[in-house]
Parts: structure tokens; C-alpha cells; sequence
């Protein structure tokens, strides 16, 4: 790794230029443009006291952090002193040598990818407003920059072998981000296109393949949490034709909108998570500079069975897009999964700069050889310098978000009296609010908490049914979480106390965040049936099954499957009076295909109760092993109460498991609530 002087002064100013930002907007204080970087903090800060891949002390370990790299460079910042708010400091320094170095790969590819301006790659990567402020957000994108670059500037030309540095510098790619996995499989690709790789190549395909090992170990499935929290393939809802109709949507946002210019947005509201920056991404006319560098030469490449840089790097940004599109097509944080793309896309543009030169050269013969070139970056410099600017304020003012609202909350609940290092306090944001706190912290996003991992996709339902199932001392006593994301009866069964608001709009996932003192008085309540009439049915009965919808250890015990017709799923959540006169909450479904569980133990030949709990009439045909037993309809319920409706079949001759096929009578027409079920064993 060799840093040239220039670049390291040019990554100091972008520093300087981001801090100054920073205390400008934060009154002098510390912060980071993200909340996610002090999760990597925390993660840090608990390997270097010895409980790895634990977000706490005495917690599971989880998947939270997207970097084992980051993570363990942080540790190590962390055991030399830079602990507390000086970790910050670290992130910034860090941020430094990762940029210096990006941009000191990005000047070698600029040496053979158009030599006329070698300095036009690494000063269009740093005059590009994301890049800047995504280098000094203590986030994995800088080592990630600095890797993917630095392998990208040892590959091989025609007929030559790799470097021995080419494959540990793909082996901490892999390391840095699971992305990694997809830029090294694609590099390999190519090299098999040429003929047999080295043996070295494995050390690359460990780097990328040990985080996916780890999480398998650690949690007995090779995916991490942020993809379990937040792509869109494990949403509830999900169906192959939305999710690919999503995909193609933000697949012609990205080329057209960003790359193509049409998206232009609303710069003036600074709002990073509505794509009202969009405008301001990249330089003006970054799809034409592909065209006529990266695009023509990948196909010349490869036409020749010669894949050089222009086929490396387009078939990163072709593959980086695609992956992206398909997982998580989101906007959110100035649109940062797409950053990646940046990377890897303006040492391409650069070259289309340089082509082009060639052509304002015969419309101007005044001009020298490589004048051209020279003008066109300069033009490009000079048009991206309002992304510069406005990536530099938008840093200072993203981390006076994280301060405000986020670290200052955590000292405010600090000087609780009534908080102390047993408190648990429920929280959406987990990165400052436990890096600061001296408090357990309960991540019902489901990052650092892996309870919450799956059930928070089910919002409000899902997390009530994970929180119930905790024991009552593993509750939270407060919850600090954006009120906009759960239901309004959710949290009107906890006590608000006060809120952290911003006037501007938030980078964070919400605003404001408001605290509530939690009450557990309906925790518990409903696990059987509660109406008279049913109750009395049941007299003498056995249950064999109680299957609470959105409780995804009842769901999987019962081996719980629902299907969606035309799009139409919801997760609902409810509180409603039951027969007895005590007050259920329950966490379900909104279902519109029909269910299937199974049940375990029934005596063949005797009678079985289904009863079911809901919040809407339904007609449902009943299956029990693929035969119809018969229709079982629920009439309206009373006011604002549960309705329990029973249905009586008889167990099928066999073992005694069946499996129960509620259809739907009304099919793409109407849905129902899906809450509580329980199958009882009768004499």
C-alpha cells in the first residue's frame, strides 16, 4: 500500500472540511452522520473486552455488525485508548488513511486506464459528494473503498498473473463487506474466462466465505441481521411478482434517475432518506461517460477474450446493482447501498472523459494532444463541486441529527433516577443509545437483539409476541422508539414520559424519538379460550395445539404456512375485551389465501375441537389431510371485542398428526384476521 503525499493532504482537507461541518452544526460536540457506526462501535467495544459478536455483556451472540473487518480495526482503537467519544476520533482518522489510499489506487487506475489524466479518477472520486461524506462515517463503506480500489489497481493485464497482494487484498475484501463475495466471484469469472486460475484464489474465496461461516455458527444460518432486518426478500408480504417489479423499478431509478440524470429531487429539503439529494449524486451526464469508455471497452475485452479493467469493473457495478436491487432497493441515508457503485463506476467515467477529449480535439485543432481530456475532467471537477458542498453540509447536519437525538437521548436517560445498569430500555436505533448508555438495551429492530431478528418484520405484532414470550424480568422497563413505526395501540398501553425531537428532518429512522415507562399488565392474558360459551364446550377437553399467530417460535413449532392472493397480507395488531371481561392483545395476520398448521397426538377416530380467535367474520372451507370436513363460518364481533368461534371434526384413522387447510370462501375478494388457534383433544 503506497499513499502519495497529495492524496493524503486531499483526504486531511476532506476531513477537516467534514469535522468543521460537524462542530459547526453540533455546537462543538462530537457525532457521526449515522447511528449504524456506533453499532460497529459497540460491537468494537465488546470483542475488546472479550465477549465477541455480543452486543452486549452477557447477551446471544448476533449478526448486527455488516463487517467483521471494521469491527475488529475498531476493537483495536479501542484497546490503544480511543474509547467513549473518542472513538470518533478513530473513525476519522480511519477514514483518512482509507481515503488516501482509495484515492492513491484510483490514480493508478487512471495510469492505465487513460494516462492523459491520471489524476482525473481519484479527484472526480473525491469531488463526488457521497464518497466524501461515506469516507468519514465510521461506517465499513471506507475500508471497503480502499480494498475494492486497491484489488481493482492490481489486476493483471493480458497474459500476466496476478500479484501476490492482488489475493490478500481480496481476501480482506471479503472481510470488509459481504459485497465482497460478489465482486470476487465476478474477478474469478473472469479469470477462468482466460484459463486455469492459481491455487491462490482460495485465499480470496476464504476472506469472502468466513463471515457467512461465523454467522452459520454463531446463529445456524449463514445470513447476517441486517439482511434478515431489512431486505426486502424477507418481508411478510413478499411474492416473486412485486418483489421483481420493485426490482425493476429501482433498476431504472439507479440508471436513468442517477446515472441518467432524470432524478433531480428536491435539494433544498436536505432530507437524506427521501432521494431529495438524488440530483446531486454523481456529476452531470455519468451515463453518457460510461457509455462511451467503460461499456466500449469491457466489450473489446472480452470480445478478445482478454478481460482487463474496463470488464472487472463493469461487471462490478452490473453485478453490485443487480444484487442490489433485488435484496434491498431502499432509500435510505442518501441512498448509501448504491455508493458502492460510485467506487467502482467513475474510474469508467474518467476513461469516457478521456475518449471524448479525442473528439473535442478535432472540433478544436488550437487544442494540444490530451488537452481534450484535461478539459472535460476539469468541467466535471467543476460541476461536481456543488455535490461537495452539499455532502459536506449534509454531513455536519446528519451528525447534529445523531447528536440530538440519539446521544443526547442516552445522557438523558443516564441521569434517570430510576435507570441504572439493570434497567432495559426497548429501542429502535441501537448504535448510540446503548454506546452511551449504562443501560441493557433490548433491539426490537432486531440487529443486536437476535429475538427481534425475524419478528420485527411483522412490525407491532411481531414484536409484541417476541416481548410476551420473554420472562417478565427480561421485559424492558422503558422504550425509546420512533412512535411513527408501531401501532398507536401498541404503545398506548405504556405511560409516555418525553421525547427527543428534531426540527429538521432526520437522517434517522424517525422523528421524534419518544420514551415510554412500559406496562405489563396485559402480557400473558388469553392464552386460552375466554368466551363461556366455548369454555363450556371444552369442558374435559385436551389441548394439543395453541398456535399464536405472529409468534414465530408458535408458528414454527406448529409448522404454520399462510398464503397471499393479489398482494393482500397485513400484520395487524389488536387490543380487544375477551368473553371473560379481561383485556387480550394479540399480534396476527391479515390473510386473504388461506392457512395450514399442524397438529400432533389426536386419538383416530375421536372428536376434535378447532377454535379459533379473530377480529372479523370469515367463511373458510376446512381440510383436514386433503379431505373437506366442511365449511365453518365466524359471525361479526361485539363492539371492540375477540370473537372465538369453534368448528368440531373427526381425527382422520393413522398416527394422530394431522394437518389442518383453511381456505379461504371468498377468494380475491376478501381476507380475514388470523390471531390464536388451538386445537383440543375431546373425549
Amino acid at each position: 500500500m503506497k499513499i502519495r503525499l497529495p492524496y493524503l493532504l486531499l483526504a486531511l482537507g476532506g476531513a477537516a472540511a467534514c469535522l468543521f461541518s460537524m462542530l459547526a452544526a453540533t455546537g462543538g460536540k462530537l457525532s457521526m452522520p449515522l447511528d449504524d457506526a456506533f453499532i460497529f462501535f459497540q460491537y468494537a467495544k465488546e470483542l475488546a473486552n472479550g465477549s465477541p459478536f455480543s452486543y452486549q455483556a452477557g447477551d446471544p451472540t448476533t449478526t448486527g455488525a455488516t463487517s467483521l473487518l471494521t469491527v475488529f480495526i475498531d476493537a483495536l482503537g479501542y484497546l490503544v485508548g480511543f474509547r467513549g467519544e473518542a472513538m470518533i476520533v478513530f473513525a476519522l482518522i480511519l477514514g483518512i488513511v482509507c481515503f488516501a489510499w482509495s484515492l492513491a489506487s484510483a490514480h493508478r487506475l487512471g495510469e492505465r486506464l487513460c494516462p492523459q489524466v491520471p489524476w482525473g479518477p481519484p479527484l472526480l472520486l473525491f469531488f463526488t459528494g457521497p464518497l466524501l461524506w461515506a469516507a468519514y462515517s465510521g461506517m465499513d463503506l471506507p475500508l471497503f473503498m480502499a480494498l475494492s480500489l486497491a484489488m481493482a489497481a492490481e489486476w493483471p493485464a493480458a497474459n500476466e498473473k496476478p500479484r501476490f497482494r492482488f489475493f490478500i487484498f481480496g481476501a480482506l475484501l471479503g472481510l470488509a463487506r459481504p459485497d465482497g463475495l460478489i465482486l470476487i466471484m465476478a474477478a474469478l469469472a473472469l479469470r477462468l474466462f482466460q484459463g486455469r486460475p492459481s491455487v491462490l484464489w482460495l485465499l480470496p474465496l476464504a476472506g469472502a466465505g468466513l463471515p457467512f461461516l461465523v454467522q452459520w455458527l454463531m446463529t445456524g444460518s449463514p445470513q447476517s441481521a441486517s439482511m434478515d432486518v431489512k431486505s426486502v426478500l424477507n418481508k411478510p408480504d413478499w411474492t416473486f411478482s412485486e418483489w421483481l417489479v420493485q426490482a425493476v423499478a429501482h433498476f431504472t431509478y439507479v440508471v436513468k434517475g442517477i446515472f441518467g440524470g432524470a432524478e433531480i429531487g428536491d435539494s433544498k429539503l436536505m432530507a437524506a432518506n427521501n432521494r431529495s439529494g438524488a440530483g446531486l449524486y454523481l456529476m452531470p451526464f455519468a451515463l453518457f461517460w460510461l457509455l462511451v469508455g467503460l461499456f466500449p471497452k469491457a466489450w473489446v475485452e472480452l470480445r478478445e477474450r482478454k478481460p482487463g479493467l474496463g470488464a472487472l469493473l463493469l461487471s462490478w457495478i452490473a453485478l453490485a446493482l443487480i444484487a442490489q436491487c433485488l435484496t434491498v432497493p431502499s432509500h435510505w441515508h442518501w441512498n448509501r447501498y448504491l455508493m458502492t457503485l460510485y467506487i467502482f463506476a467513475i474510474p469508467g467515467m474518467a476513461l469516457g472523459m478521456a475518449r471524448a477529449g479525442h473528439w473535442v480535439e478535432t472540433l478544436w485543432p488550437e487544442m494540444r494532444t490530451g488537452d481534450g481530456a484535461r478539459f472535460l475532467v476539469v468541467v466535471m471537477l467543476l460541476l461536481s463541486l456543488p455535490s461537495t458542498v452539499y455532502f459536506v453540509i449534509a454531513y455536519g447536519r446528519n451528525s447534529a441529527d445523531i447528536r440530538f437525538q440519539h446521544i443526547d437521548l442516552a445522557n438523558r436517560l443516564n441521569a434517570m433516577d430510576a435507570v441504572n445498569a439493570k434497567t432495559i430500555v426497548a429501542v429502535h436505533d441501537v448504535g448510540a443509545l446503548k454506546y452511551f448508555g449504562n443501560y441493557k438495551v433490548l433491539d426490537i429492530e432486531g440487529l443486536g437483539s437476535r429475538i427481534f431478528q425475524k419478528a420485527s418484520r411483522l412490525e407491532s405484532a411481531g414484536v409484541w409476541e417476541a416481548l410476551e414470550s420473554l420472562p417478565p424480568a427480561s421485559r424492558p422497563d422503558y422504550f425509546a422508539v420512533y412512535s411513527n413505526w408501531y401501532d398507536s395501540d401498541f404503545l398506548a398501553m405504556h405511560a409516555a414520559r418525553f421525547n427527543q425531537r428534531q426540527f429538521r428532518p432526520s437522517i434517522a429512522a424517525g422523528n421524534p424519538l419518544q420514551v415510554y415507562q412500559a406496562n405489563w399488565r396485559y402480557a400473558g392474558v388469553g392464552e386460552t379460550p375466554e368466551d363461556p360459551a366455548v369454555k363450556t364446550l371444552l369442558a374435559g377437553c385436551r389441548a394439543v395445539v395453541n398456535l399464536d399467530i405472529s409468534d414465530l417460535q408458535s408458528e414454527h413449532d406448529a409448522q404454520y404456512h399462510y398464503r397471499i392472493l393479489d398482494g393482500a397480507y397485513d400484520n395487524v395488531f389488536q387490543v380487544r375485551a375477551l368473553g371473560s371481561g379481561a383485556t387480550a392483545v394479540e399480534g396476527g395476520r391479515i390473510i386473504s389465501g388461506g392457512e395450514s398448521f399442524k397438529a400432533s397426538g389426536l386419538r383416530p377416530g375421536s372428536r376434535a375441537i378447532l377454535v379459533s380467535r379473530t377480529h372479523t367474520p370469515f367463511r373458510l372451507f376446512v381440510q383436514v389431510n386433503g379431505d373437506d370436513v366442511g365449511e365453518w363460518s365466524g359471525a361479526p364481533p361485539q363492539g371492540q371485542s375477540w370473537q372465538e368461534t369453534v368448528f368440531d371434526f373427526e381425527v382422520p384413522s393413522g398416527d394422530g398428526d394431522v394437518e389442518i387447510n383453511l381456505i379461504s370462501g371468498d377468494p380475491h375478494h376478501s381476507a380475514y384476521g388470523s390471531f390464536h388457534y388451538w386445537v383440543y383433544q375431546c373425549p
